[in-house]
């Protein structure tokens, strides 16, 4: 009975490889298969940030961007990026729009010793 319950256990195994490798080579083939479409695609989400079902088949068919404002011209930043212009080396802004807090922390943390 123990041999029995392996020997069921193994066939079982064995299919759920076979099925879960079957899978993954196939997902692998269509995402090279589509890699020009799937970049495409994410580089005019990231542009437009939403795309019509129109927009898309227009876009996956014929290579051809939506006819209107792009939203997004930060490379896929959003928001208020000011904050990611801060000069590493001295802890100031570089655009002078917001004050760095960096050397103002280090001088308390030095002020006070723990």
């Amino acid at each position: 009975e123990h041999s029995a319950i392996e020997g069921t256990r193994g066939k079982i195994d064995g299919e759920v490889k076979r099925l879960t490798d079957a899978s993954y080579q196939r997902a692998t083939d269509m995402l090279k298969k589509y890699n020009k479409a799937h970049c495409l695609l994410a580089e005019t989400l990231i542009e437009y940030e939403t795309l019509t079902g129109d927009e898309v088949r227009e876009l996956i068919k014929n290579g051809k961007k939506p006819n209107r404002p792009i939203i997004s011209k930060t490379n896929g930043a959003r928001g208020d990026t000011s904050v990611l212009n801060v000069d590493s080396n001295s802890g100031k802004d570089r655009k002078s729009r917001i004050p760095a807090l960096g050397g103002k922390v280090a001088s308390r943390r030095d002020a006070n010793p723990s």
